[in-house]
């Protein structure tokens, strides 16, 4: 990996194997997973947790294809003015100060 990149797993693309988002609900609606269609748009906005992963990756399977992690997984650069979350804005780490 690049430093400065992080990973990202492609949510967007893994709902697109199955036919898109309706299609995606309809099969896991026809497979007992009873949800609002909203759930998979909050998996594009939010991310989807490895639970559902694990579903979709069964759903593949039964389907007939091998659902992987790996091909689903995308860099993306880190713009210079990003800082980690456990930094603050000059880039050290945060420390408590007694004296203020």
């Amino acid at each position: 990996m690049v430093s400065g990149a992080m990973s990202l797993l492609d949510t967007k693309s893994i709902i697109r194997s199955f036919g898109g988002r309706t299609f995606l609900w309809r099969k896991l609606q026809a497979n007992g997973h009873i949800f609002s269609i909203r759930t998979i748009d909050k998996w594009m906005e939010n991310g989807i947790t490895m639970k559902w992963f694990m579903v979709l990756k069964k759903l593949a399977t039964s389907e007939g294809w091998e659902l992987k992690l790996e091909d689903y997984i995308a860099e993306q650069k880190r713009k210079e003015h990003e800082v980690s979350p456990k930094r603050n804005d000059n880039g050290g780490s945060q420390v408590w100060d007694p004296k203020g």
